[in-house]
């Protein structure tokens, strides 16, 4: 058994592309990834180490989505099940556009965040807002993100080096 999960939604663009980017820099033969969509609440106890990512859902709350969000589904499953994560530790990444979006910028990281810490887990993978442009994001405090937050449409040359500097954070 791996160690680590990688956890990602949307399949296909910029989540999927930095999920396997962070799934790549981790040790080999360490770690499993896989979209939310692959995976039930109860996989995720067999974890050490949870990382979890997903993009800016285009509305103000996550009530007001439409559609078929598969995070939402996934933590109401999560929520549903009772599955408790504590001793399991856990951290964040997140898609967004600073620029067209800028009020709610990676709010989706709030989000998920909280939801891990109600089933248990403890939070890792702060990330400082320094040099972000953006009004307002629920996923921001005190000068740091509850996560890794990337633009990929704004700043999508940095999130490389963003990325790698996390990972090693994090390990």
């Amino acid at each position: 058994m791996n160690n680590t999960i990688v956890l990602y939604w949307p399949e296909g663009g910029a989540v999927d592309h930095s999920a396997y980017k962070i799934y790549s820099l981790l040790t080999p033969g360490t770690a499993d990834i896989f979209n939310i969509e692959e995976v039930q609440p109860e996989k995720l106890m067999e974890y050490s180490f949870i990382i979890a990512g997903g993009s800016t859902v285009g509305s103000e709350t996550w009530e007001e989505v439409s559609g078929n969000n598969q995070w939402i589904l996934f933590l109401k499953k999560c929520k549903e099940s009772g599955i408790n994560l504590q001793g399991i530790k856990f951290a964040v990444f997140g898609l967004g556009d600073q620029i067209l979006y800028p009020h709610h910028f990676v709010n989706d990281m709030a989000e998920i965040h909280k939801a891990f810490i109600a089933m248990g887990a403890t939070p890792k993978g702060e990330w400082p807002s320094e040099g972000y442009r953006f009004s307002a994001s629920r996923a921001h405090h005190d000068g740091k993100f509850v996560g890794l937050a990337l633009d990929e449409v704004n700043e999508e040359e940095k999130s490389d080096e963003r990325i790698s500097n996390w990972i090693k954070q994090l390990i």
